[in-house]
């Protein structure tokens, strides 16, 4: 071997052993404990290990998570299905974190196992997944006691107000077709004082929507009076579900799984009972009349 031969020699011999070092180095950090959560007895694997972590977009959110932190909203029926699917996952801890909804909602976020509560439309199906329907969400119509409405010709009668670019709006619009073209506001804050001016005598929108006017005076003699069910692209599965971020295919079985056993248990009617009828004002969706709209 000559003088300069050597040394290259030497330089690919000490290299060879820096590589095969790094490489050892590399397979033991991906053997130590810190790389991803591990798979419980369950199949569920989640974004942090011994955790379910559950997604909402504010709090407080009333009958849902009542409380103002992530820390205390350890109260409602969101928190009760949450520790019934940890429960049933094999995991000790529940974590509520707080995200943005259109962002969830497109895609573009998933640090999280399951977010709490969206409905399923189809546009949404198309960037995540969604649990079985677990509260229904159908529109309803806010208006005056008096007013009689058990047909949909009853409903086409009406002088309706709607809140733009909402699925409420486009029950009516697109399936009651009233004779008379409904007025378009800007929220419901627009919206709602419109039936004491005599605008509209019929406001769509979703319980919750209504149910911040119940208490109030000067809307006494309004009441919630029918369910509208109108199955569109627009429209369709209105209730609350829970969203997974895509390649959550087998946390989807299990909490379907969960919901499924709840509802058997009789405990999905108590919860609803228990929390979110008191916070949308006392009214029962369960008890209130549903026209269904066909074309």
């Amino acid at each position: 071997m000559t003088r300069t031969e050597w040394p290259r020699k030497a330089d690919a011999m000490r290299l060879a052993a820096v590589s095969a070092a790094v490489v050892a180095l590399l397979g033991l950090s991906a053997c130590s404990g810190g790389a991803e959560p591990e798979t419980n007895e369950s199949g569920f694997v989640g974004v942090k290990s011994d955790t379910l972590t559950i997604a909402t977009w504010n709090l407080p959110y009333p009958g849902y998570f009542n409380g103002q932190t992530p820390d205390t909203a350890k109260e409602g029926f969101g928190w009760e299905l949450a520790e019934a699917i940890a429960n049933d996952a094999g995991v000790s801890n529940v974590e509520i974190v707080i995200r943005n909804f259109s962002a969830t909602m497109a895609g573009l976020s998933d640090t999280y196992d399951m977010a709490a509560f969206a409905s399923p439309t189809p546009e949404r199906q198309k960037v995540g997944l969604f649990s079985q329907c677990i509260v229904p969400n159908e529109s309803v119509a806010f208006l005056h006691k008096d007013t009689k409405v058990e047909t949909l010709e009853d409903l086409k009668n009406l002088k309706w107000g709607v809140s733009q670019g909402s699925a409420p709006g486009a029950v009516v619009t697109e399936g009651v077709k009233p004779h008379t073209s409904p007025r378009s506001y800007n929220g419901m804050i627009a919206l709602v004082p419109s039936l004491l001016t005599g605008q509209i005598n019929a406001a769509a929108g979703s319980v919750s929507d209504f149910a911040p006017f119940f208490e109030s005076e000067e809307y006494s003699d309004y009441h919630v009076a029918v369910q509208m069910s109108y199955d569109s692209p627009s429209t369709s599965n209105q209730c609350q579900a829970l969203q997974l971020p895509f390649g959550s295919e087998d946390t989807v079985e299990l909490v379907d799984a969960t919901i499924d056993r709840l509802r058997e248990e009789g405990k999905i009617d108590d919860w609803m009972s228990e929390y979110i009828v008191p916070a949308m004002g006392g009214v029962d969706l369960r008890e209130i009349p549903l026209i269904n709209i066909t074309d």
